[in-house]
């Protein structure tokens, strides 16, 4: 699949949960750190965000089995998850 392909799969979804279009799109290299931690199993996430024009909050409790695990970068500036059978949806975040 090309960039622009994988762009334009991102501004779908993106559309897709929030309702409306992105104002301006970044392309990123989301591997800037080789070096990390395991901080252990991430059992949840919190986040806010603008969705079909209102504020909203979402919580989600990864089911045991979909847990990912939560590193940090070697400098402790970035988190990640790894593994984890999860996806993102035009729902939200969803266990496999």
């Amino acid at each position: 699949m090309s960039r622009n392909d994988r762009v334009a799969k991102a501004v779908e979804l993106y559309h897709k949960f929030h309702g409306h279009e992105p104002k301006h799109i970044d392309v990123l290299d989301l591997t800037d750190h080789d070096v990390g931690l395991d901080v252990g199993t991430c059992l949840g996430i919190m986040y806010e965000t603008i969705r079909d024009g209102k504020k909203e909050k979402f919580i989600h409790q990864f089911a045991k089995n979909s847990r990912p695990v939560l590193v940090c970068s070697f400098d402790g500036t970035q988190l990640y998850l790894l593994a984890g059978a999860y996806t993102f949806t035009p729902d939200g975040i969803e266990d496999i």
